[in-house]
């Protein structure tokens, strides 16, 4: 099969193939920069997923699950460090089906002072 007619087959199976994804995620990260008395501040989001599988103890079969990672953070030029860094991770069960389960979540601010 040629490199042309390979295109065509390949687009044609990818698009047989997507309805059957059980669940879809998407990932959008952003940054907004600005001036803020005299000096740069961007304020950044950060998000991305992950998929652990583990088994747990007394369990008759491993465990998965989907962990969305959510980072923000501000920081400026006149500043260390950054202000106020938040990590918030939800977890969910991906079932045998690929379904969704939402299974825990936890949400965590560093405590930075970021003065020089």
């Amino acid at each position: 099969m040629t490199q042309k007619a390979l295109l065509p087959a390949v687009l044609a199976f990818v698009a047989a193939v997507l309805p059957l994804a059980a669940s879809a995620e998407e990932a959008t990260s952003s940054i907004d920069i600005s001036a803020q008395d005299g000096a740069i501040e961007w304020k950044v989001k950060n998000r991305s997923y992950d998929v652990v599988s583990f088994w747990p103890a007394g369990a008759e079969g491993p465990r998965t699950l989907l962990l969305a990672e959510n980072v923000t953070l501000t920081r400026r030029t006149d500043m260390d460090g950054s202000q106020n860094p938040k990590v918030r991770v939800v977890a969910s069960d991906i079932g045998a089906d690929g379904a969704l389960t939402p299974a825990w979540e936890i949400e965590t601010v560093a405590e930075e002072d970021g003065t020089h």
